[in-house]
């Protein structure tokens, strides 16, 4: 199964408790990306996550689930590193009722250029709220569920910590496998590098193309904002497996290096120092994006 997903400018949620009518169906995507969902066990990796029964391929990396009682994450493969949790993260049970609570702890470790990360996190919803959903290009669902939840990720090595936390609003509907809406706020502390803690908003959803919709032309990152002020953080959202950025002057001189986190799909990238003007944004074999700071 294959559908496409879109990420926009972040929408505050609102809306509570039962009859709500959600519309989001004047919604612009910045940019489109294909979520292409196949069979776990025809997967070579197979044997490595038994317990998945599905796979979603995000442009080459590879993460496994389960949906039976709860939507469960068993690990994934980016760029041939392989994150397999021994305390899977199940994230939401099935099926959603309105007030609904749920947290679950899971781990993982991992070892990436000959250093042993440990990943820790907790997952916490509520789900606040029932009703209708409206996205663009005619989509239409009549049930659906609105959970807010809050992520948080720690990657610990013996050089420092690296800190995420996701605090979102999602809608899921009976008829997919994961949330087809979310907005969401990123906040991403870089205790390695030293960098402060750095938060930026997006908002994802489904976007299943009516035939003579006009697409956003594919990227394989989004920036945003963009442009941006000295000392605001910029979000890089990847269309494939996330990597490690390179800012450059128009000059071509190199100002700033920015890691990818393994497993990770977002990218913060801190102005902290940039004078104003323009800067190129690369990375391997991506096509490269201009970022304005003022």
């Amino acid at each position: 199964m294959t559908h496409n997903r879109a990420i926009g400018t972040f929408v505050p949620w609102e809306g509570e408790g039962p009859g709500q009518i959600w519309d989001f169906s004047t919604l612009v995507p910045q940019q489109t990306f294909q979520h292409v969902f196949t069979d776990a066990a025809s997967s070579f990796y197979a044997k490595t996550y038994p317990d998945a029964e599905w796979a979603l391929d995000e442009a080459g990396t590879l993460l496994f689930y389960s949906s039976t009682d709860s939507m469960t994450y068993y690990g994934g493969v980016q760029q041939g590193l392989v994150i397999q949790y021994d305390d899977p993260q199940a994230a939401i049970p099935y099926p959603l009722s309105l007030g609904d609570t749920w947290s679950d702890a899971f781990s993982a470790s991992y070892e990436t250029n000959g250093m042993l990360v440990t990943r820790t996190g907790t997952t916490v919803l509520e789900c606040l709220g029932v009703g209708s959903l409206a996205l663009p290009n005619g989509q239409q669902f009549s049930e659906a569920y609105h959970a807010h939840i809050m992520e948080t990720i720690q990657d610990s090595t013996v050089l420092g910590n690296y800190n995420i936390s996701m605090e979102g609003d999602y809608v899921f509907v009976p008829e997919w496998p994961i949330q087809v809406y979310g907005a969401i706020s990123i906040t991403v502390e870089d205790g390695i590098s030293g960098t402060p803690a750095q938060t930026t908003n997006i908002a994802s959803w489904l976007h299943n193309t009516a035939v003579g919709v006009e697409e956003a032309e594919a990227q394989d990152f989004v920036l945003g904002p963009n442009p941006a002020r000295s000392g605001e953080p910029v979000t890089v959202v990847w269309s494939s497996a996330a990597k490690a950025l390179t800012v450059f002057s128009v000059e071509g001189a190199k100002v700033l290096e920015v890691q990818a986190v393994p497993g990770v799909p977002y990218t913060v990238l801190p102005t902290d120092g940039l004078a104003p003007g323009t800067y190129v944004i690369g990375a391997p074999g991506v096509k490269p994006q201009r970022l304005v700071v003022h």
